[in-house]
């Protein structure tokens, strides 16, 4: 567990160098917006590119005077990139409960119901399913500094059966006794 999330946090660094690098990040901002139509009507999604500019004004703030002026013009573009996509998955987040409901009861439906695969407990099958839980949300960390074009959707896609897949083996595989 720690290889992988020192792993995704280096990932995470390596991206957003990439981003601060290159000057792709102002095209990655159109496509996140267009992928967020998708999933979003329009009036929020003009909110939240508000919300999010002034937040980059904020943090900007923040920064001394000298510091300011040396990074505000190459890191403002991507700042907002990651902003943006930050209050979007923050805006998408309680749609992931659902498939934490359904992964819990169909975990549990298949403990109560299936005695003989509780009886056979799987420890290789239980950490599997605690890595993938924990993973889950590294891999929305990775989305929100990844520097190609990802629409919301696809995050969304791949995340529900990881989620629901591995709330049943958590479930199923738990050991009965300690």
């Amino acid at each position: 567990m720690k290889v992988a999330l020192i792993c995704v946090v280096l990932l995470g660094v390596l991206f957003a160098v990439n981003l601060a690098k290159h000057r792709r990040a102002s095209s990655l901002i159109t496509a996140t917006v267009d992928g967020a139509a998708q999933v979003l009507p329009p009036r929020e999604i003009q909110q939240m590119v508000a919300e999010t500019r002034q937040r980059a004004q904020k943090v900007f703030e923040h920064l001394p005077r000298k510091i300011r002026a040396k990074i505000e013009a190459k890191v403002r573009i991507p700042a907002l990139l990651v902003l943006f996509r930050l209050a979007l998955l923050r805006h998408l987040l309680p749609t992931l409960y659902l498939p934490m409901l359904i992964g819990a009861l169909e975990g549990s439906w298949a403990r109560h119901n299936q005695p003989a695969i509780v009886k056979i407990h799987s420890p290789i099958v239980f950490r599997t399913a605690t890595l993938a839980l924990a993973l889950a949300p590294l891999a929305a960390f990775v989305w929100l500094l990844a520097p190609v074009a990802i629409p919301a959707s696809l995050v969304l896609a791949t995340e529900f059966p990881i989620i629901i897949l591995a709330l049943r083996g958590l479930i199923l595989n738990a050991p009965s006794h300690f």
